[in-house]
């Protein structure tokens, strides 16, 4: 089977822009997640968010910037020419499409103009393809939108388009931005929490949101430059219809064996697992039910959100790039502080064992969507 390989990736995160930033303060003093302002039922709220831009809501020319930006950083870790992005599709994933580029119009708008204005500009990330197109006119663009699993099933999707010849290479963006619309509708879920505690912890009763831009490159071929080569394996994408927000443990279970099965790597193998892990008790435990279902002896764990928060449809390309830069580094990064319900510090790791470094070999990576479509991925990093 033909082997797909990550070339290189770029990323601004709320650990900061750019990938040596981005390590560098995961390494000394990881961010933590500031209180941003809701407007909700005529009350205001105190809702915890990881930001990753200077602005609270970005214009659509500032949200296409931001991802040409990691596109053009991405190339050049690459050593691939922004000519040739007429012969490289991007793969753009997303579910807050340009919301926040609309809000800041809306939120100027008289109400009896507002039905129109919402009517006349659609939600969509054609919008952000269309603009991408006036800077790179013979650029193809495939859309994503699959919930939480948008930037894992486009890493999928375009592994296997490479894989079945159809294209050589392709970029991967996952793309999230601060918008009320996403904000209000997961604290009307009641989903969000306000304090600050770990995934899978005894204590964590929800999720924290955050923003953020990844950019994965992948090919036939590994980069020459990279010591350690990054082999994205095939993976599997489920939906459990049996439940509008969350999904069984049995079918989470039943995707893992079946993504190992495929690719022919035993249990045993995986030295680590990335789980979604979003803080929600519910879906986390349906995570934890379905790793211990699968694994005789578990695989440490790795959480990011405690570093990025739930990036939503970005979440799959940036907790990726998070991996590989830890990899990269040799070293863990510093967990960041976390309050449990009497206010002390917690300085325990939330995974079953500590990892000092991270080792070569077979990582899985899930990621379970809202309305229960689930992704699961395997990466192997060689030395």
């Amino acid at each position: 089977m033909k082997k797909i390989y990550i070339n290189g990736f770029s990323a601004i995160c709320a650990q900061g822009d750019g990938c040596q930033t981005i390590v560098a303060n995961m390494m000394s003093r990881p961010k933590s997640p500031q209180l941003r302002s809701l407007h909700f039922d005529n009350e205001i709220k105190q809702i915890y968010y990881f930001p990753a831009f200077d602005k609270n809501r970005l214009t659509l020319r500032e949200i296409v910037d931001k991802i040409a930006k990691q596109i053009l950083v991405t190339l050049h870790a690459c050593h691939w020419c922004e000519s040739q992005l007429d012969e490289i599709p991007i793969f753009l994933a997303s579910t807050s499409f340009s919301l926040s580029s609309h809000e800041i119009r809306f939120f100027n708008i008289e109400q009896e103009r507002l039905a129109q204005a919402c009517h006349d500009q659609p939600f969509s990330l054609s919008e952000i393809t269309e603009q991408l197109k006036l800077k790179w006119p013979a650029l193809s663009v495939i859309n994503i939108a699959t919930s939480c699993t948008s930037g894992s099933n486009a890493l999928l999707y375009a592994q296997r388009y490479i894989r079945q010849g159809l294209i050589k290479r392709a970029l991967v963006v996952g793309f999230e931005a601060f918008n009320s619309v996403t904000l209000e509708g997961f604290y009307s879920l009641g989903l969000l929490t306000a304090k600050f505690n770990s995934p899978f912890s005894p204590n964590s009763d929800g999720l924290i949101l955050g923003e953020g831009v990844g950019c994965i490159a992948i090919s036939d071929r590994p980069n020459p430059d990279h010591y350690n080569q990054f082999i994205l394996h095939d993976g599997k994408n489920e939906c459990d219809i049996g439940n509008i927000t969350t999904t069984d443990p049995k079918v989470v279970a039943k995707l893992i064996n079946d993504t190992l099965t495929q690719t022919g790597i035993n249990p045993f193998e995986i030295v680590a697992i990335k789980p979604h892990a979003t803080g929600s008790p519910v879906n986390d435990n349906v995570e934890q039910q379905s790793i211990a279902a699968t694994f005789i002896s578990e695989p440490p764990l790795l959480f990011f959100k405690s570093y990025l928060g739930h990036t939503l449809g970005a979440s799959g390309v940036l907790e990726t790039i998070m991996l590989l830069l830890i990899f990269q580094s040799q070293r863990m990064p510093i967990l960041p502080h976390y309050q449990d319900n009497e206010g002390d510090v917690e300085d325990k790791f939330s995974g079953k064992k500590v990892l000092t470094a991270l080792p070569s070999g077979y990582y899985l990576l899930n990621c379970l969507g809202f309305g229960g479509n689930n992704t699961t991925l395997i990466l192997e990093i060689t030395n």
